[in-house]
């Protein structure tokens, strides 16, 4: 309870909406500039599930906007990149 006490304490979300994002599915199309965003703010938001769908692979003109793969995962799937980096 403690990591989700911000949410709880806010009139538009209280605990019963705060257990309704934990139970929630999203699916994201799209890992480039505006899916890392998406990403890191469901994330943070404490979405259940995030789903991602991206056939592209990283490469290093992504990095500068792209901000949930880094170096380390150049050449991989981006899919692949960004649930490494969300961990």
């Amino acid at each position: 309870m403690e990591r989700y006490t911000r949410n709880i304490q806010l009139n538009e979300i209280g605990i019963k909406d705060q257990e309704k994002l934990l139970s929630s599915k999203i699916l994201i199309a799209g890992v480039g500039g505006l899916g890392s965003a998406t990403i890191s703010s469901l994330s943070s938001a404490e979405v259940g599930t995030i789903g991602l769908i991206d056939y592209d692979t990283v490469e290093p003109s992504n990095l500068n906007r792209q901000f949930v793969h880094s170096f380390n995962n150049l050449e991989k799937y981006k899919t692949d990149s960004a649930r490494a980096t969300e961990k």
